[in-house]
């Protein structure tokens, strides 16, 4: 029998990742899509993360892209637990 696929070669699993932001507009629906990427720096909004600090690093860095986008309110989820919820602010 082979070993398993080595972590590097494949997707990280939900458990291995559990961090994410559910992305809503300003009616409180989820958004169906994220902003548009402009660089490698700006991850997919699909992207999830080990920790809670690496997800909260990358809203530091892409909330402007959110918001001209639609984004209004993002939540921060725990695999399926809300953590926070924060409003993202109109302007720069």
């Amino acid at each position: 029998m082979l070993p398993a696929e080595p972590p590097t070669f494949r997707e990280p699993t939900a458990a291995e990742r559990p961090w994410r932001w559910l992305l809503l507009d300003a009616d409180g629906a989820e958004a169906p899509v994220g902003p548009p990427v402009q660089d490698d720096e700006v991850p997919p909004t699909g992207r999830r993360f080990p920790a809670r600090g690496d997800a909260e690093t990358w809203l530091g860095t892409a909330w402007r892209d959110l918001r001209a986008a639609g984004i209004a309110r993002v939540v921060l989820l725990d695999g399926e637990r809300e953590v926070s919820g924060l409003l993202l602010p109109a302007g720069d």
